[in-house]
């Protein structure tokens, strides 16, 4: 309906915001080849017409596209597209949450420089904002970070940060996520006991 609604506007900036829209909802029905047809076409509409917000959210579909995929590095490759259009945009919020997929994205391909990097701008954002869900993703990430490369206790120290602002964010998931990281970083220390509860 937005679509049809805003093409008899004759509006191309919510006619391209919609059919973004309709595209992203294509993906979440399962129907990611049409999904990724419509997006692709918005996207190139939108940076003809230098729509930047529009092409932000076109990646943002395109990465989750990408992970849907298989192609972890085509899906960096997409939020680091959408990350400098985030920042031109001064949009705050959004643009943390780019930095906090970049830094996890990394992590789990093993680029831990890359991963440390974009997670402490994410941290620094997130925290500003008060943004306590997304700072547990991001504490968990620099935690899972520092056990890898052999800073145990540093590990806990960021594991149980998680905890807190899972906690004040009233998340239980994100709580039995970061709990499972404290777990997993007093294994590392040898503290069994505590690991097991």
């Amino acid at each position: 309906k937005a679509v049809v609604l805003a093409e008899q506007a004759g509006d191309q900036g919510w006619y391209l915001r919609a059919m973004r829209e309709l595209g992203d909802s294509h993906c979440n029905l399962g129907d990611w080849d049409a999904g990724q047809r419509m997006v692709r076409q918005c996207l190139e509409l939108a940076r003809a017409q230098g729509l930047l917000f529009v092409q932000a959210q076109c990646l943002n579909t395109q990465a989750k596209i990408a992970a849907q995929r298989q192609d972890p590095v085509g899906r960096m490759h997409m939020h680091e597209q959408e990350l400098a259009l985030r920042k031109q945009l001064d949009d705050r919020r959004p643009e943390a949450v780019v930095l906090a997929n970049l830094g996890g994205g990394w992590l789990h391909l093993g680029e831990l420089f890359l991963a440390r990097r974009y997670s402490e701008e994410a941290l620094r954002l997130l925290r500003a904002m008060g943004y306590r869900q997304a700072e547990c993703g991001v504490l968990c990430n620099l935690s899972t970070l520092e056990r890898w490369l052999g800073d145990s206790a540093q590990a806990l120290t960021l594991a149980r940060a998680a905890v807190e602002a899972a906690v004040d964010a009233g998340s239980l998931s994100w709580e039995a996520y970061a709990l499972s990281g404290v777990g997993d970083c007093q294994l590392a220390l040898g503290q069994h006991a505590a690991a097991t509860q």
